[in-house]
């Protein structure tokens, strides 16, 4: 009887217990380079969203001036914004407020379009700063930048 020599010829079904431990380092390693990136991207979102938040304040207090044809007043404290418009995300703002610097203790917004200006520095427990501009003439709510304050 002759003895017949099995060879293989790689073409079996599976993978070898080297091929998935490969896999494995690479897509650690993959994820240990892409974590940090991702974080960064949702804070910087969340980061946004909350700036756009507080722009939004400004911004319905000047619109319902116009629509209501009346003045609205924003009163700013040195640590709380307070507006007849109360929102839930104004309550949430002051709740994250560590300080607020501000040239003026309030802004008027006209029923026209325009305002009495502001210029604002919010200081958040989360150690950001939102700096915001308020132009007199034109009414427009802008977001001068939005700092890490270490």
């Amino acid at each position: 009887m002759e003895q017949q020599m099995i060879l293989k010829t790689g073409k079996e079904n599976g993978f070898t217990l080297l091929e998935i431990v490969v896999v494995i380092i690479v897509l650690g390693f993959l994820m240990g380079v892409m974590l940090p990136t991702l974080s960064k991207i949702a804070d910087s979102t969340e980061e946004r969203a909350f700036e756009q938040g507080v722009i939004n304040i400004f911004m319905q207090a000047r619109g319902n001036a116009v629509i209501q044809n009346e003045t609205n007043k924003i009163q700013i404290g040195t640590k709380t914004i307070e507006s007849k418009l109360n929102s839930k995300f104004l309550n949430k703002l002051n709740s994250e407020i560590k300080k607020i610097n501000s040239d003026k203790k309030e802004v008027l917004f006209y029923s026209d379009g325009t305002s009495s200006g502001l210029n604002i520095e919010i200081f958040l427990l989360s150690n950001r700063k939102i700096l915001i501009k308020i132009d007199e003439i034109t009414g427009k709510v802008m977001v001068e930048g939005d700092t890490q304050n270490d």
